[in-house]
């Protein structure tokens, strides 16, 4: 078990709203509630392949992390 909430770092969760396997509503929205500093980015038309779908968002995320 993880403490999501001990996370003292930003995070930016990347969500797809078309994701059949990994619903927001039930996955990405209670992960981003119990990680204080956490952006939650929801990418409409998006499923669960995100990185092979919009690349661009996953490197600027982590672009922007470092």
């Amino acid at each position: 078990w993880i403490d999501f909430s001990a996370i003292a770092r930003p995070a930016r969760i990347l969500a797809g709203r078309s994701d059949l396997i990994v619903r927001c509503e039930r996955h990405a929205r209670p992960l981003a509630a119990l990680m204080p500093g956490s952006e939650l980015i929801e990418v409409e038309g998006v499923g669960h392949m995100i990185h092979h779908s919009r690349p661009d968002l996953l490197v600027a995320a982590v672009r922007d992390a470092c």
